[in-house]
């Protein structure tokens, strides 16, 4: 703005303080929208395709992460890793958070990760890449795609073990009262010169076991002096010499010899299968192949308690064969019980067989 004066030929402008009509920078405020983009790309960066960095922390990314972790806990004889995943925000832009807590036992020390991630499956892979990478950093785990080699007894780590001296003293007394001479030159092994520990004195012989060669079982008829177990007669006495009624009034005789506790009795009783006692008896009795198949274990530990009673009902125990069957694996279909079953009652030609599935 001017301002006029006297002279004619003057003018004069008067200083006026400057104001700007433009309103001071703000930043704009982020929607939803962009809030989920940057998510997304954050997420893309951070992804195996273009992870820049995975050289320097042992090659490990998000695809290989999760199996090295379950290998680690495997071979640490751990549980496999519990990753606890939480939600955050809105219905339309979630964010899933994935967080773990894992036991280091070559540390003696718990590590943990969280990460944030788009989806369920990319938060675990990001938890599960952050414990790996600490492992690798710590020097437990190995680079990725690299060969571990066995340890051998060269590249074994020393064990310190500290014994105190009232317990060795104690050990050698009772090493020298079993007449046992311990090694004692261990100071002295080298590399180049070791020294065994194994001493040489065996403290009892066992008897030796008579080795038979493999082969099949051929069944027969119960007959005197025959095992068809082994296909040989029998050269034991008096068994040798004994008919099949005298083995089976000695195996009466046993049998009511013993001493049948009322615990045993209960316990017995006790069992689910003992309401059908008077049903399997009788089936035993007036079959020669019969076929007991439960659900649980429970009938399997009634088979021998019903053989004897069983038995002792027919009046011939020396007749009798029962046979512990198979296990819930092998029994592939119906039709295999009835093969068996159609085999012992043709082939075998035994006076009562129990099979016990």
């Amino acid at each position: 703005m001017g301002t006029a004066v006297n002279d004619p030929n003057m003018f004069v402008t008067e200083q006026v303080p400057y104001q700007s009509s433009h309103r001071p920078f703000m930043a704009p405020t982020l929607t939803t929208h962009d809030r989920y983009v940057g998510q997304k790309a954050e997420e893309i960066s951070m992804s195996e395709s273009v992870d820049l960095t995975s050289d320097i922390h042992g090659g490990w990314t998000m695809e290989n992460c999760i199996s090295a972790l379950n290998e680690f806990m495997q071979k640490n004889r751990q549980p496999v890793a519990n990753f606890v995943i939480n939600s955050t925000g809105e219905e339309h832009a979630r964010t899933f958070v994935a967080a773990c807590s894992i036991f280091v036992p070559q540390l003696k020390k718990t590590i943990s990760a969280r990460n944030p991630g788009v989806t369920k499956k990319s938060a675990k892979a990001l938890c599960a890449l952050s414990l790996v990478r600490q492992l690798f950093h710590m020097g437990i785990m190995h680079a990725s795609g690299q060969k571990v080699k066995k340890p051998t007894a060269s590249t074994l780590p020393e064990i310190k073990v500290k014994v105190e001296d009232s317990l060795a003293i104690r050990l050698e007394g009772y090493l020298t009262g079993c007449g046992v001479l311990p090694v004692k030159e261990v100071k002295s092994a080298q590399p180049e010169n070791p020294v065994s520990l194994v001493i040489n004195q065996q403290l009892e012989k066992f008897p030796l076991a008579e080795s038979y060669q493999a082969g099949s079982i051929s069944w027969s008829p119960s007959q005197q002096n025959w095992n068809p177990w082994y296909g040989n007669n029998i050269d034991e006495k008096p068994l040798a010499f004994m008919s099949l009624e005298e083995i089976s009034k000695d195996l009466l005789m046993r049998e009511k010899a013993k001493e049948i506790t009322p615990e045993m009795t209960a316990t017995r009783k006790g069992l689910p299968v003992f309401q059908h006692a008077a049903e399997i008896l009788a089936a035993v009795k007036n079959n020669p192949v019969v076929l007991i198949k439960g659900a649980t274990v429970t009938y399997s530990k009634v088979v021998e308690p019903f053989s004897i009673a069983s038995s002792l009902n027919l009046g011939g125990s020396a007749q009798f064969r029962w046979l512990k069957g198979l296990p819930l694996r092998e029994q592939n279909s119906l039709a295999t019980v009835l093969d068996l079953a159609f085999a012992l009652k043709v082939c075998l030609l035994v006076h009562t067989v129990l099979l016990c599935l």
